[in-house]
């Protein structure tokens, strides 16, 4: 295709007068390109660190053909469009399962945000000192407002508020949302030198400003 440009009329041709004849040319060129898949990924943890990742379905490109209509002034691109696309080939999903610490709240009992009850389980059922069982349940109400379930924090959860890799890393067996396990292991993490102040900083320090350090911590 030929354009012509010139400054005289069209069908006169006047002095000085110059004309620029443009040709254009136009091709269709078929490309094939890959689909990318789709990455889905099934499960739930509490921990990333403490989880693995199984591959349970291999994703598969897929393969699509577009056809372009392409116009070229000269040696220039200056035009270019997709006229036509064929799928030859859907694309295969990736499937990953999530495989790691995945308790929930659900699969304890829902006790709530109950100081009563869980105070009377530490005053009736737990073997410890008068010191260390004001120590659970100051903490304990400070922490989640005696909330065994408590799931709305993103790194901490339950009546202590446990760190779910710290927890998971040490008691693997253990759902973190057993209120009756967190005092068990809490009392345990006390005993064997574990420092309030690095593992509950806020709540201790409300708990030095009522009661002051624990005695074997002076």
């Amino acid at each position: 295709m030929n354009r012509v440009i010139t400054t005289s009329p069209l069908n006169v041709l006047t002095n000085n007068a110059y004309i620029i004849l443009q040709t254009y040319r136009t091709i269709i060129e078929d490309i094939t390109i890959s689909v990318p898949f789709e990455r889905i990924t099934q499960g739930a943890t509490l921990c990333q660190n403490l989880s693995k990742k199984i591959v349970s379905q291999q994703g598969v490109l897929g393969i699509m053909t577009q056809t372009f209509r392409k116009t070229y002034e000269g040696g220039d691109l200056v035009a270019s469009e997709i006229v036509e696309e064929n799928l030859l080939k859907e694309p295969v999903k990736e499937i990953i399962i999530l495989e790691g610490p995945d308790d929930n709240p659900n699969q304890v009992p829902q006790i709530g945000y109950n100081c009563t009850y869980w105070e009377s389980y530490v005053d009736n059922n737990v073997s410890a000192s008068a010191e260390e069982k004001q120590w659970l349940k100051f903490t304990m109400k400070w922490e989640s407002g005696c909330n065994a379930e408590s799931n709305k924090h993103s790194y901490y959860k339950g009546l202590f508020q446990w760190d779910p890799c710290l927890w998971y890393e040490q008691f693997p067996n253990d759902n973190i949302f057993d209120g009756k396990k967190q005092i068990q292991r809490t009392l345990a993490k006390l005993r064997a030198g574990a420092r309030p102040q690095y593992m509950w900083p806020a709540v201790y320090r409300k708990y030095v400003a009522t009661y002051g350090e624990l005695s074997w911590l002076k």
